[in-house]
């Protein structure tokens, strides 16, 4: 499968923006342009091999939504309860939102809320089961809990 890396920027501005997509990049470029109020402009395309991570990242995205689907829970429920808003995680669930711009305290929210190990949410385990958390851990998310949002 081919993607493409790009480069997009702010017409007279020096601001760019580099992505990695698996659609053609003027999709892109018209997916950004929407409520912005700048004129955007495609500057550079490389085709390359779509990169293993966007497969990878479909997947967990895929196992983010099937471990919410198989606990019978509302998308608005747990993304109050994680502390986002149902269009982000509804983002992170159908692929739409790369897990490199969400929050690690975000991810270690959702894996704590679902009761799995966050390398099984990662993917990077079949085994679900969660390990007792270290003393870091539990002092990490008592901090998560009591952070402005």
């Amino acid at each position: 499968m081919h993607g493409y890396v790009y480069v997009i920027g702010i017409e007279g501005s020096s601001l760019v923006k580099i992505g990695m997509t698996g659609h053609p990049p003027e999709k892109r470029l018209a997916e950004l342009q929407t409520g912005i109020p700048f004129r955007l402009k495609l500057l550079k395309v490389y085709p390359c091999e779509t990169p293993k991570l966007i497969a990878e990242e479909k997947r967990i995205a895929h196992r983010l939504r099937l471990l919410r689907v198989e606990r019978h829970l509302q998308q608005t429920l747990v993304a109050a309860q994680i502390g986002v808003t149902p269009k982000h995680l509804g983002h992170m669930e159908n692929g739409k939102l790369s897990l490199f711009n969400v929050a690690a305290g975000t991810l270690y929210k959702l894996a704590c809320r679902y009761e799995v190990s966050l390398e099984y949410l990662l993917g990077k385990t079949e085994s679900p089961a969660q390990p007792p958390l270290t003393v870091f851990e539990k002092e990490m998310l008592a901090l998560i809990k009591h952070a402005p949002r």
